[in-house]
């Protein structure tokens, strides 16, 4: 940082939120190609951050071309509450977002929450719309 002009630093907090994104958006992008039209599957997980707000990370689980399992994280989103009818749309929207099939989907896992069980859990509300 010490060449570069005093006012052209890119250490602004808006700055580098921006970089952050276009590198999310790229390596998502990448995962896309990587998995194409082959299956996957899902595990995601729920957490609460620093600011008690209730999110919900996506992983996705393939094989890829070489035969290898690759596990990548897929995005992080916060979610309005955890009942399986909400962490479905956000799956479904960041997969669709994305142009990822969720008619692809092969396998769940989940981080083992009471919500994922049950009659009216995420994992039967995904089967209903698989």
């Amino acid at each position: 940082m010490e060449n570069a002009p005093k006012n052209h630093q890119l250490t602004s907090l808006d700055i580098q939120k921006d970089i952050v994104h276009a590198l999310a958006l790229e390596t998502t992008k990448l995962i896309t190609m990587d998995i194409a039209d082959d299956f996957f599957a899902i595990l995601a997980y729920e957490s609460r951050d620093v600011s008690v707000k209730e999110q919900m990370g996506v992983v996705l689980r393939y094989v890829n071309e070489k035969g290898c399992v690759i596990e990548r994280f897929f995005g992080v989103s916060h979610v309005s509450d955890t009942k399986a009818v909400s962490l479905k749309k956000v799956i479904e929207s960041m997969l669709t977002k994305h142009g990822v099939s969720i008619s692809r989907v092969r396998g769940q896992g989940y981080d083992g929450a009471s919500n994922m069980k049950g009659p009216d859990s995420i994992t039967t509300v995904l089967v209903l719309l698989v």
